[in-house]
């Protein structure tokens, strides 16, 4: 647990990808089950989240 906790302290945006694209991936998943389409809208959307998460993150960096 000590590893993970310094690895994120130390590669703050290489954890904000992954939980980016794990959320995104089951968000996709049960969107796709449940009505059988792809709204392809939330990837502006998500991507948007993720310019301010890395400008946020930056910030704090500083």
């Amino acid at each position: 647990m000590a590893k993970l906790k310094r690895m994120l302290d130390q590669h703050p945006y290489i954890s904000l990808l992954v939980i980016v694209l794990l959320s995104s991936l089951i968000g996709i998943l049960v969107e796709y089950i449940v009505n059988r389409d792809f709204i392809k809208d939330g990837f502006w959307t998500t991507g948007f989240i993720v310019l301010i998460s890395l400008g946020m993150i930056r910030r704090q960096r500083k």
